[in-house]
């Protein structure tokens, strides 16, 4: 329901309710000039309908499906991240490290704590896509791959909002802050690892940055994004 009001505008909404007055009074045998009076509301509102009301659902229509591009873009960059970070709970050496699939979603909080009690950073990301001459470490997965295309699609995304919500627009700046304070203290501690390899990882900024991924999955949903089995 609110997709449509988001793609309609509220005023359909409201021209709705004074069509609906409109056609009960008809059906009450009302005088001769409120009888007219409706007749001419329910034709102006016609005219409404097909110059202002279907032109402009049309071109929401558009915005919406762009903006759900984008939306989705982020989140399967937050699974392609934590996918890495969950698959190097396990040690080099363990075959779960290579052969485990896990379900595409964003990881909850109990995960997470097992994920930061487990974690082992001193070796690189087995399911990170890179080309040849690229390097395939934490830092260039989660300052450039992750990093630079979630501030990509951030700033696309709060550019053409033009539908008249402006909770999408708060979220994913949220999400941007959530995942600057993240990878400053996950990149710390990739440097860390490397002496101790027991590193403290801050499970804090990951909870919040998950938290963020998860709302925009549900706010893709509202925007008609097909649920994932």
């Amino acid at each position: 329901m609110r997709r449509y009001l988001l793609l309609l505008g509220w005023d359909s909404l409201f021209l709705l309710g004074l069509d609906t007055i409109a056609v009960v009074l008809l059906f009450c045998c009302i005088p001769g000039w409120l009888s007219s009076l409706c007749w001419s509301i329910i034709s102006a509102s016609i005219v409404y309908v097909a110059t202002v009301i279907l032109p402009r659902y049309y071109n929401m229509k558009q915005v919406n499906e762009l903006l759900l591009k984008r939306m989705e873009r982020l989140i399967n960059m937050g699974q392609y991240l934590f996918e890495n970070i969950q698959l190097a709970q396990f040690s080099i050496d363990d075959s779960r490290r290579y052969n485990t699939i896990f379900e595409k979603k964003i990881p909850d909080s109990k995960q997470i704590e097992e994920i930061c009690r487990n974690i082992d950073l001193r070796h690189n990301p087995i399911r990170i896509l890179h080309f040849a001459h690229e390097n395939s470490d934490w830092k260039y997965l989660v300052l450039n791959q992750c990093g630079e295309n979630i501030e990509r699609n951030i700033h696309e995304i709060i550019s053409i909002n033009t539908l008249d919500n402006s909770d999408l627009s708060l979220l994913v700046d949220d999400l941007q802050d959530a995942y600057d304070e993240f990878k400053l203290s996950f990149i710390a501690s990739v440097d860390m690892a490397q002496r101790e390899p027991k590193t403290w990882v801050d499970k804090n900024s990951m909870n919040k940055l998950a938290a963020k991924f998860r709302e925009l999955e549900s706010m893709a949903l509202q925007y008609g994004a097909k649920r994932q089995s």
